[in-house]
């Protein structure tokens, strides 16, 4: 699983800052294929919007996009079906115990909005 959280990042990380334009869906499993016995993970039928504005404010939201995109299909994978993140948080309670510190942080920080973020950072809560 690691080496395919690792190419999927990868691939969205392509998307945040190669690709010109928006995308018009979320990407989610559906979205994503592997192929050769594992080793090539392709991501397909997706659907592009306009081009990005050519601003530094637009290029950080179509960021943030992305990188929830990435988080919402990691949750995917650790339940092995769709998972919808409940505002209380529960999901994030249940996830801690399931997965390693490290990458239960990595997740929550990308799901979670930029003030929220910033609220916790303050308070130390992404200390490992």
């Amino acid at each position: 699983m690691r080496y395919w959280a690792k190419e999927i990042l990868y691939g969205m990380k392509d998307l945040a800052y190669k690709s010109i334009y928006t995308l018009k869906r979320k990407i989610t499993l559906d979205n994503i294929f592997i192929e050769n016995s594992g080793l090539g993970i392709y991501f397909k039928n997706i659907a592009f919007g306009p081009e990005c504005e050519d601003n530094k404010e637009a290029f950080k939201e179509y960021e943030a996009v992305c990188m929830k995109n990435y988080a919402q299909i990691l949750l995917d994978v650790i339940y092995g079906k769709p998972v919808k993140v409940d505002k209380e948080g529960k999901l994030f309670e249940d996830l801690r115990s399931i997965v390693d510190p490290t990458f239960y942080y990595i997740i929550w920080f990308m799901y979670k909005e930029k003030k929220e973020r910033k609220k916790n950072l303050l308070k130390g809560a992404l200390c490992i």
